[in-house]
């Protein structure tokens, strides 16, 4: 796979049927190992191992909407005090460009879940917004609680 622009993992793989899967620490299974998943894992273990964020308060793969119009957020992390979400963390393969039709998809996630901030990436090229006072999404450099790691 594809070396990333995020901290090295230490995922565990192994092959079976010669597929390749790699276990998810949220999930608590093992999942195929696709370019997305690669992508998903590095940011699950960023996310727990770098920022500290408890494994419990984040959903992969998390439902989002109900019924036929169902839909699947890569990365749910929920705030710890009052269980809301907080940040939607959308992850594509390192091939896939960041584009608008992205952009759109993870608009769509943020107006069911009402997060506080937003990231898209293809582990290569990280986009991300936060929320303002008057509630709208606007980029920024780097999420508030990636900011906190690194002061």
């Amino acid at each position: 796979m594809q070396v990333l622009n995020l901290p090295p993992a230490s995922l565990e793989l192994r092959s079976v049927s010669r597929q390749t899967l790699v276990f998810d620490i949220c999930r608590k299974r093992w999942v195929k190992l696709t370019p997305e998943e690669w992508v998903r894992q590095h940011w699950v273990h960023y996310l727990t191992k770098d920022l500290g964020i408890s494994k419990s308060l984040i959903k992969v793969e998390q439902s989002i909407g109900e019924g036929v119009k169902a839909f699947r957020a890569d990365i749910v992390v929920y705030t710890a005090t009052t269980l809301t979400p907080y940040l939607i963390v959308e992850c594509k393969a390192a091939h896939v460009a960041i584009d608008e039709a992205v952009l759109q998809q993870v608009l769509h996630y943020q107006h069911h879940v009402a997060a506080q901030a937003l990231a898209i990436s293809n582990g290569l090229q990280h986009i991300f917004f936060e929320k303002t006072a008057a509630g709208m999404m606007q980029p920024v450099q780097l999420l508030s609680i990636m900011q906190d790691k690194m002061t």
